[in-house]
C-alpha cells in the first residue's frame, strides 16, 4: 500500500534585508532594490504550477518589514509558514561572542524565549496566524 505517491517537500528561508548578510548583499549589487520576499513570487509561481506547497520559513523582522507583500504573495499562492527567529541572529557580534562563551548564539536561554516569543507575537498580530514550525539558523 502507498501512502503517499509523488510527494516532494520544498523549503526556504526568507531573511530581513536588512540583516546585511550575503544574499542581501548580493542582490544590493544589481543595482535595485530587491529583498528575499520580493524574489518570491517567481519561485512560487513555479511550484504553483506543479501544485506544490513550499514552507517558507521566515524571520519576525522580516515580516515586520515587508508584511503587505507576504500578505498579498499568501492571497495569491499556497504557502505554509514557519517561524526562523526574528532578527537571525543580528548582530553578528553579539551572537558571535556568545557562540565561544555559551555553545550557542543566544547569550541566554532567556534571550532565546524572548527571539521566540517576540517572533510568534508578530506572526499572530501582522498575519494572524499561529507558528506552526519553526527552524533556528544553523550558523
Amino acid at each position: 500500500m502507498v501512502l503517499y505517491k509523488n510527494l516532494v517537500w520544498i523549503t526556504g528561508d526568507i531573511h530581513h534585508q536588512s540583516m546585511g548578510g550575503g544574499d542581501q548583499k548580493a542582490l544590493s549589487l544589481t543595482g535595485k532594490k530587491f529583498s528575499e520576499v520580493d524574489l518570491l513570487a517567481p519561485y512560487l509561481s513555479l511550484l504553483d504550477r506543479f501544485e506544490i506547497t513550499p514552507t517558507l520559513f521566515i524571520t519576525g523582522k522580516a515580516i515586520e518589514d515587508e508584511s503587505r507583500k507576504i500578505e498579498f504573495l499568501r492571497n495569491k499562492y499556497q504557502i505554509d509558514l514557519g517561524g526562523h527567529t526574528y532578527r537571525a541572529y543580528q548582530p553578528h557580534v553579539l551572537w558571535k561572542i556568545s557562540r565561544r562563551l555559551r555553545g550557542s548564539p543566544y547569550v541566554s536561554d532567556k534571550a532565546q524565549r524572548l527571539d521566540i516569543k517576540k517572533t510568534k507575537e508578530i506572526f499572530n498580530m501582522k498575519l494572524g496566524e499561529k507558528i506552526q514550525s519553526w527552524r533556528n539558523h544553523a550558523y
